[in-house]
């Protein structure tokens, strides 16, 4: 057996990809908590000309992030049909992945009006302005 393509092991002990994927998992543990605390702080508190609501729209960026895990699943299901060779079962999980990546994409595009008038009102009531 070649060990050509064998990843090292450090003196943890623990394979260098594993090792580097546990840290990352951290990392976006401590980012995506501290913006979820953040935001449980400060809700339903209003400040001088701002609204967190005008700021934040919650219920948008939660179907976005569904719909992002659900083709993240529907991707993994194709492979793992794709693996067992199934044709009509990697066809049926790559259309429904190209579909909610397309439903993923249009988003945005279709609250671009909804989030200038947002900016514009964020604007007017900043202190800076």
């Amino acid at each position: 057996m070649s060990t050509a393509h064998a990843y090292p092991h450090e003196d943890t002990g623990v394979e260098t990809r594993k090792l580097g994927m546990w840290v990352f998992l951290s990392t976006e543990i401590l980012f995506f908590g501290t913006l979820i605390t953040t935001f449980m702080i400060f809700k339903g508190k209003d400040f001088p000309g701002i609204k967190l609501t005008d700021v934040y729209d919650i219920p948008f960026t939660s179907i976005s992030s569904f719909v992002l895990l659900m083709s993240s699943l529907t991707m993994v299901l194709a492979h793992n049909a794709l693996e067992s060779d199934d044709q009509e079962k990697t066809r049926v999980w790559l259309l429904a992945t190209a579909m909610l990546g397309a439903v993923f994409l249009a988003g945005p595009p279709l609250l671009s009006e909804r989030s200038e008038l947002t900016l514009r009102r964020v604007e007017k009531a900043s202190p800076l302005s």
